[in-house]
């Protein structure tokens, strides 16, 4: 379906709380824009957070807007939100 443009719109979050759950990842960036995709990355043994995610925004543009208005801070920890590079698109 995606035409190679699925990291289009992504942001990766580092930085984040062990207690930070994907409805307050979600919640907090919904204030940049309307997020379509939010997920906290979890150990598979565990199930604790991993301590980063990932955020996709409707809007590409949202990601500069996130990008350009720090620091963020979530859950009493600064976060280190990072745009996704589109694959094929890395700089070498």
């Amino acid at each position: 379906m995606s035409q190679g443009g699925e990291e289009v719109g992504k942001l990766f979050v580092g930085g984040l709380s062990w207690e930070t759950t994907q409805e307050n990842l979600q919640r907090y960036f919904s204030r940049f824009g309307e997020v379509v995709d939010c997920v906290v990355m979890k150990n598979n043994e565990t199930g604790r957070s991993r301590g980063f995610g990932f955020i996709t925004f409707k809007d590409p543009n949202c990601v500069s807007i996130v990008l350009s208005s720090n620091p963020h801070e979530l859950d009493g920890r600064t976060i280190d939100p990072k745009a996704c590079n589109p694959r094929g698109m890395q700089k070498v």
